[in-house]
C-alpha cells in the first residue's frame, strides 16, 4: 500500500465465474451446470464462502466472466457479455483480442472498486476445465512436472452445501475441505473422456514421454493439457492467455495489474487465480509484490506459487478455488494492521 499505517477494513472478495472449453460436458445443463449451482450457492449465502465472508465482514461480488450458462447465473452477477473458451486441447482458447478486452474488463473493475475505497482484494473463481488451463500453463510456462501425485481436483466451488451428489470413484486423496462428489471429475468425466475422443491432437517431442515426464499416476487429462504446454512455444503473458486460458484468467488476470497499479494487495487463493497471476506478472513484473497466497491448495497451485516466488500463508490444501482461502486470509491481515498500527 506504500504507506506507513496500511489498513485492510476496506476489502471485498470478487468471484469470477467462467468455464474452459477443453471441459465442456458436451450437453447443456441449465440450472444445472456446476458452475451455475454453486454461483447460486454464493448469492443465497448457503456456501462455505458465504459463511466465511460474513465472519470476516467482507462483501463478495461474482463476476459472469464468461459462464457456459450465464444467463441461469444469479440475478446479483456483474455480467461482462463474454462467453466460454474454445478446447485448449484443439486450438487456441481465445484469441488475442478477446484475451484483450478480458484483461481490460478486469482493469476497469479493479478501478472501479478503487474508487468506492479498497483496500485488499481477495480473488476466487468458479468454472469447468480450469485444472486444465493451469497444467497447459505449467508446461508452457516451465514449471514442475504434474508429479505422481497429482490428481484433479473438483471443480472450484462446485459442490459447496450440496450433500447429493455422488461419490468420487478414484480412491485418491482428498485434500482438506474438498467435496468428493464432482460428477463430472470421476472415472466418467475428463478422463473417460479423453480415452475414448480419438481426434484429441496429443502433441509430443523426441525423448519426452509425457507419461514419464508428467507422472505415471497423473491424470490423463491433466497430462495431455501439460504436455501441449510444454510443446507449444507460448511464453509471453498474452501469449499463455490467449492460448491456454480461460475467461476468467483474463478478468482476474486484469483484476491484479490493476489493483497493483493502485497498490493494491491481491489475495490469490486456487489454480485458476494462480494461473492469472502467473499471466499478470508475465505482463507487469512488479503486480508480483502485490500479491499474497492463501494456500498451496492442490499440486497445480503449489506448483504455480513455486514459479512466482510465493509463499502461502496457510500450509494446509484447500480444495475449494471459490475465494474461501483468500477470505480466512483477511482476518490476518487485520491482526497484522493492528501490530503495524500499534507501535
Amino acid at each position: 500500500q506504500h504507506t506507513a499505517t496500511p489498513r485492510a477494513d476496506r476489502r471485498t472478495i470478487v468471484v469470477c465465474a467462467g468455464d474452459h472449453g477443453a471441459g465442456d460436458p458436451g450437453i447443456s445443463l441449465g440450472a444445472s451446470h456446476p458452475t451455475v449451482i454453486a454461483a447460486h450457492a454464493i448469492a443465497s449465502g448457503s456456501a462455505a464462502l458465504a459463511d466465511v465472508a460474513r465472519a470476516s465482514r467482507t462483501p463478495i461480488m461474482l463476476v459472469d466472466a464468461g459462464a457456459v450458462e450465464g444467463s441461469a447465473l444469479p440475478a446479483a452477477t456483474i455480467r461482462l457479455g463474454r462467453g466460454p473458451t474454445r478446447d485448449l486441447l484443439r486450438e487456441p482458447a481465445m484469441t488475442v483480442v478477446d484475451a484483450t478486452l478480458g484483461l481490460e474488463a478486469g482493469i476497469a473493475l479493479a478501478v472501479s472498486l478503487s474508487e468506492s475505497g479498497l483496500d485488499v482484494l481477495a480473488l476466487g473463481a468458479l468454472g469447468v476445465g480450469s485444472e486444465l488451463a493451469a497444467a497447459a500453463v505449467l508446461g508452457a510456462a516451465g514449471g514442475p512436472t504434474l508429479g505422481a501425485a497429482m490428481h484433479p481436483a473438483p471443480m472450484q466451488g462446485a459442490l459447496d452445501g450440496l450433500s447429493d451428489a455422488p461419490t468420487r470413484a478414484s480412491a485418491a486423496p482428498v485434500a482438506i475441505g474438498t467435496d468428493p462428489g464432482f460428477p463430472l471429475d470421476d472415472d466418467r468425466g475428463v478422463a473417460r473422456d479423453l480415452a475414448i475422443t480419438p481426434d484429441y491432437p496429443l502433441v509430443s517431442e523426441p525423448g519426452l514421454d509425457a507419461r514419464t515426464a508428467a507422472g505415471s499416476d497423473a491424470d490423463p487429462g491433466l497430462v495431455l493439457a501439460w504436455q501441449q504446454g510444454r510443446t507449444s512455444g507460448a511464453s509471453g503473458g498474452l501469449d499463455l492467455l490467449a492460448t491456454f486460458g480461460g475467461p476468467e484468467t483474463a478478468v482476474l488476470a486484469g483484476l491484479i495489474l490493476g489493483a497493483a497499479s493502485l497498490h493494491i494487495p491481491v489475495i490469490l487463493d486456487g489454480h485458476a487465480t494462480g494461473v492469472a497471476a502467473l499471466i499478470a506478472v508475465r505482463l507487469a513484473p512488479d503486480a508480483a509484490g502485490y500479491l499474497i497466497a492463501a494456500h498451496a491448495g492442490s499440486t497445480l497451485q503449489g506448483s504455480l506459487l513455486a514459479l512466482l516466488g510465493l509463499e502461502p500463508a496457510f500450509a494446509v490444501g484447500l480444495g475449494h478455488g471459490e475465494g474461501i482461502g483468500a477470505a480466512m486470509v483477511l482476518p490476518l491481515l487485520d491482526q497484522v494492521v493492528a501490530l503495524a498500527t500499534t507501535r
